[in-house]
């Protein structure tokens, strides 16, 4: 979502990478020894360390939607739940990334269907958002 920042905390730290990297090599040699098309180690290892860095910033970010889910009146029909967290969404994500430093890396937006249905199910209904609007639970 934002451009990386020189001062932004760095999501997968350097021992992380090593690792991630000499898994990688290490696996490449396996697969040459038993003649398997070689893995291209660049592109893997910037796949895998992306989504580490994705799943470390959810687990940051966790706190942060539990939060700004639980201090609001949640309106019963879909369309407003969906915009309503929508807003809230991003209101924490910029929080994160402000009190902590950190730069959101992913490329796309989440399921914020499945991100209501998580922290803010409708209580009264007890029907989930997605299945309200006529999606898969």
């Amino acid at each position: 979502m934002a451009s990386m920042n020189a001062a932004a905390k760095t999501l997968v730290g350097p021992q992380e990478r090593e690792a991630l990297f000499s898994r990688l090599c290490h696996r490449n040699t396996i697969r040459r020894e038993i003649g398997r098309e070689p893995i291209d180690v660049p592109t893997a290892f910037h796949r895998i360390v992306h989504m580490k860095a994705v799943q470390e910033f959810d687990r940051l970010l966790d706190p942060y939607l539990t939060q700004a889910f639980n201090e609001v009146e949640w309106p019963s029909r879909p369309t407003p739940r969906l915009l309503l967290g929508v807003k809230l969404y991003r209101q924490s994500v910029e929080r994160l990334c402000r009190e902590q430093n950190v730069v959101d890396p992913r490329t796309k937006n989440p399921n914020v269907l499945k991100m209501i249905d998580r922290y803010a199910p409708d209580q009264e209904s007890n029907v989930t958002l997605l299945s309200a609007i006529g999606g898969q639970t």
